[in-house]
């Protein structure tokens, strides 16, 4: 009876643990949930302020229209207004929740801004800064990538390496992205969340971006760098052969 009894009561604290765990376990997806609330509204918040801080960039010349042909490579400034009136664009359609739209003209901006840096001719202190807005634009299409190319109304855009490579060599890092990226890859796949072919793929062209712009240094790439990648890589696959 008495070896009942303490049974019985084993069974109570572990029914009360298991409860008191799922209430953390509540909890805790709320605070996320909370959180990622809070960030979208503050990307939402820049994005609506992009304009007025991409005017401080110190480019007064002449801003021509979004629709119009991009300059030649050699004109920084041309191109560097021609993305700023791109991007103008690309946040009224994101606003307005266009976002296949969005996504297709963000990329265009995109283009045009790495064309600039490119160039080699944008100063170190604009180029600071336009660097910074591509990173912000960089991560809104992640974000918005999922419904913008499911549409089929927008076309992915396979040139993030080389976006990321021209930022990185100007001095981007994203190894920081990265690997956050891969981390959230697999804790997705152990959840068996579809979103983690995305975030691995995301961490592989910002890695890989990296891994070239060593490369085009001479400069040997971290170990631990490249070893990601192969992990990435592998699980990216894998992922596909599963059709995930």
């Amino acid at each position: 009876e008495k070896v009942k009894r303490q049974s019985l009561q084993q069974d109570d604290s572990e029914i009360v643990r298991i409860k008191l765990l799922e209430e953390e376990s509540r909890r805790r997806a709320a605070m996320e949930r909370t959180a990622r609330q809070n960030a979208e509204r503050v990307q939402q918040s820049k994005i609506e302020n992009e304009r007025k801080e991409l005017e401080r960039l110190g480019l007064n010349g002449h801003r021509t229209e979004a629709r119009r042909t991009a300059p030649s490579a050699s004109n920084s400034s041309a191109l560097l207004n021609e993305g700023v009136a791109v991007v103008k664009q690309a946040v009224k359609y994101d606003n307005a929740k266009l976002y296949a739209e969005a996504y297709s003209t963000y990329s265009q901006a995109l283009d045009l801004f790495t064309k600039a840096l490119d160039s080699g001719k944008v100063s170190a202190k604009t180029g600071r800064k336009v660097i910074d807005r591509m990173d912000g634009y960089l991560k809104r299409m992640y974000k918005i990538e999922s419904v913008a190319c499911t549409t089929n109304s927008a076309k992915r855009n396979d040139n993030f390496v080389n976006i990321i490579t021209t930022m990185t060599k100007n001095g981007f890092n994203p190894t920081t992205e990265g690997e956050e990226s891969y981390l959230q890859a697999r804790l997705a796949e152990g959840k068996n969340d579809r979103t983690a072919l995305g975030l691995y793929n995301k961490g592989l062209e910002y890695l890989m971006a990296y891994h070239n712009a060593c490369k085009a240094k001479g400069k040997a790439t971290e170990p631990r760098i490249v070893e990601m990648i192969g992990n990435m890589l592998d699980r990216a696959e894998a992922l596909k052969r599963l059709g995930v």
